[in-house]
């Protein structure tokens, strides 16, 4: 049965990877870059549709509104990208904006920026598993309602794929990629093919008009000043979040091949470089064609048909630049779902990436530092797959609203970064002392202040139109992980300090008790017996707590009539109880002498399927978690096997015959050496 387990483990997770093989995770450019690639690129399938929506307010002029909210926000991505590669420059050790601020910034104000990211990742997947259900909404509305149940069913194959490793996980990545990529290259080609043979390329949502919200009855020109500014920040806010994605190529940097700086740089730039001219291309063809994208078509398009579903953006655009093949409606659509799947999937390399240097400073439980059988950081992934799930229930797996939240951490963890990377410049210009190191530290400075300030002005914007709309649940959601990192980062900090402090005063202890809980006059109390006799202990005792009376007058009887040479003691329950009168016994032992040291001897059943342990044990690990905190007191637990045949003994065997590396430590081994193998 062991086999068959470790085997069906084996088919489904892929086999075990050594430490010493960890170049066997570490991914070439072509491999890395459709994954990253992905993460950045999959908003273009859903930013400038939701821009368009919230603009839609505008009435007509929002088409021109969107074209500008676009071109800004694809002008700022390449900004942000451009500081992102200096920062991979100056820090190469990964970690990206998180590493920046924890060293010139300190550690309180890095798990802000560690908390940021970790928001924003969970919305991330979030948002790309609902975007996957509601891009066939044109053609199966009803399915919209059970968007939550199969986002959560997407996201179990996620986390298969993710426990596979990072290899599987981008070969999995790179045909959905380059589809998207060659899918909408042969959208823009033929729109702008059809526009220069002098062909309309008119939206069918177009011809529908578009009602303006009673502020902008009379045009934006005329409209009161406070709904033009939200109008801005509502674009802004929304088409802010093409910036998410940014920084995964620098947290999951570790995946990459060597030098990973350079490559991760390399990989940033052509990954910005393609999402910037498709990003400016889809928004250029949505202006040309005039569509429309409101979130109330019933309202807003009067001239809409009874009935009327909205296609999402992208399917109209194909539409309407190929109305006489209907298929490439079908063909944008699993294209745009592909490449929202690979970028969650990257997000599941970059998460856990960066919970781990998190980890690792002291900000978060060690477990997730560790790595799996696949050389993944499973607690990430795990961790992350939490996150997702609460974020998709919590908003209904409603994209809208994901998008409400969204993007808040990210600018939140941008902007600090370039507060910290202006620190960075500002310590340099002052230790420089050549006229080419002043320079470059004077450029860094203006570019880290100038790119401070734009993304100030855009975090401000965006707060100022998703607070009131669930924006302050993210923000919420920030502060309480910061707290949460801070308590964890305070907690391993006494923890280190006390284990410092701690000194050995030299005394050992003057007696020692062995105790015995006896739950049955059976094979495992007798075992638990012989081992508190192979300790050679001053005093050995026998103990058994008075539940039920008849049980415990059958077991004193059979007690009595066995061969057993130690007394049983019965302990009174008043309150039917074990743990009270045990520690009481215990502590009266103590009392007579503090020096003296109480081992307590458990038998606990071992049994051969998980779930069977569920009817056995309960009182055993409750007395452990009881004892263990009783001072004076150590436990030692007898395991007692149920069924011994369980094992493979000659597996056993042979792995004790193995000639694994064992490295023996000696007094005379200097340290730093590797002793004698």
């Amino acid at each position: 049965m062991m086999n068959l387990s470790r085997r069906a483990k084996g088919l489904l997770l892929g086999s075990r990877i050594r430490s010493d093989e960890s170049h066997q995770i570490l991914l070439p450019n072509q491999l890395a870059a459709p994954l990253f690639t992905a993460n950045m690129l999959s908003s273009v399938a859903y930013v400038p549709q939701f821009v368009l929506m919230v603009l839609a307010v505008a009435g007509a002029s929002a088409i021109t509104w969107g074209l500008g909210v676009g071109l800004a926000m694809a002008l700022l991505l390449l900004l942000v990208v451009g500081a992102q590669q200096t920062i991979m420059r100056i820090y190469p050790g990964g970690g990206g904006d998180y590493q920046v601020v924890k060293r010139n910034l300190g550690y309180r104000t890095a798990a802000s920026v560690a908390a940021g990211f970790i928001v924003d990742y969970a919305l991330t997947v979030a948002l790309c598993l609902s975007m996957m259900v509601h891009m066939f909404a044109g053609i199966a509305p009803d399915v919209m309602r059970y968007t939550p149940l199969i986002a959560v069913g997407i996201l179990v194959i996620l986390l298969w794929v993710s426990m596979r490793g990072y290899a599987n996980s981008a070969w999995a990545t790179l045909l959905p990629t380059g589809f998207f990529i060659l899918v909408l290259i042969v959208l823009l080609v033929g729109g702008a093919v059809r526009a220069a043979m002098g062909n309309s390329i008119v939206a069918v949502s177009a011809t529908y008009g578009l009602t303006p919200s009673a502020r902008f009855a009379d045009g934006v020109t005329h409209a009161p000043a406070e709904a033009v500014l939200m109008l801005l920040a509502g674009g802004i806010a929304i088409g802010a979040t093409a910036l998410s994605g940014v920084e995964s190529v620098n947290n999951g940097m570790e995946i990459l091949n060597k030098p990973q700086n350079r490559n991760a740089s390399r990989i940033l730039a052509l990954s910005a470089a393609v999402t910037f001219g498709l990003m400016v291309g889809v928004v250029v063809l949505a202006w040309a064609s005039r569509v429309a994208f409101v979130s109330d078509p019933l309202r807003q398009l009067p001239g809409s048909p009874a009935g009327y579903v909205q296609q999402p953006l992208l399917v109209q655009l194909a539409s309407a630049v190929f109305p006489d093949y209907p298929f490439m409606e079908w063909v944008v659509m699993v294209a745009s779902a592909l490449v929202l799947m690979v970028a969650a999937i990257a997000v599941f390399i970059s998460f856990p990436s960066l919970t781990m240097h998190v980890a690792k400073d002291g900000f978060l439980p060690q477990f997730l530092s560790a790595r799996g059988r696949r050389l993944t950081h499973n607690g990430g992934i795990f961790s992350l797959a939490i996150l997702v799930v609460l974020a998709l229930v919590l908003t209904d797996g409603q994209p809208r609203r994901l998008l409400e939240l969204y993007a808040l951490g990210s600018l939140w963890a941008f902007l600090i970064a370039q507060i910290a990377m202006v620190k960075h410049w500002m310590r340099h210009l002052r230790a420089a002392r050549t006229p080419l190191k002043i320079a470059r530290a004077r450029s860094g400075l203006a570019l880290a202040i100038f790119t401070a300030l734009l993304l100030a002005t855009v975090l401000l914007l965006s707060v100022i139109f998703k607070f009131t709309r669930g924006g302050w649940a993210s923000i919420l959601t920030v502060v309480i992980i910061t707290f949460v990192l801070l308590s964890f980062g305070r907690h391993y900090a006494k923890v280190k300090k006390r284990l410092a402090d701690a000194r050995w005063q030299g005394m050992a202890p003057s007696r020692t008790h062995a105790l015995v809980i006896v739950f049955g006059l059976h094979l495992p109390t007798r075992r638990a017996l012989a081992y508190a006799r192979a300790a050679r202990p001053d005093a050995v005792e026998a103990i058994t707590v008075n539940i039920d009376d008849v049980k415990t007058r059958k077991l004193v009887e059979a007690w009595t009539k066995s061969e057993m040479d130690i007394p049983l003691k019965v302990l009174e329950a008043p309150y039917r109880t074990i743990l009270g009168p045990v520690v009481r016994y215990i502590r009266r032992i103590r009392a007579h002498n503090p020096r003296d040291v109480v081992n307590v001897y458990i038998p606990q059943l071992v049994v051969k399927h998980w779930w069977e342990s569920i009817a056995h044990n309960e009182v055993t690990n409750l007395m452990l978690k009881k004892l263990v905190r009783e001072p004076g007191v150590s436990v030692t637990v007898v395991p007692f096997l149920l069924d011994e045949n369980q094992f493979d003994m000659e597996e056993v065997g042979a792995a004790a015959d193995a000639s694994e590396d064992v490295i023996v430590v000696t007094p005379e081994t200097p340290e730093g050496d590797e002793g004698e193998r």
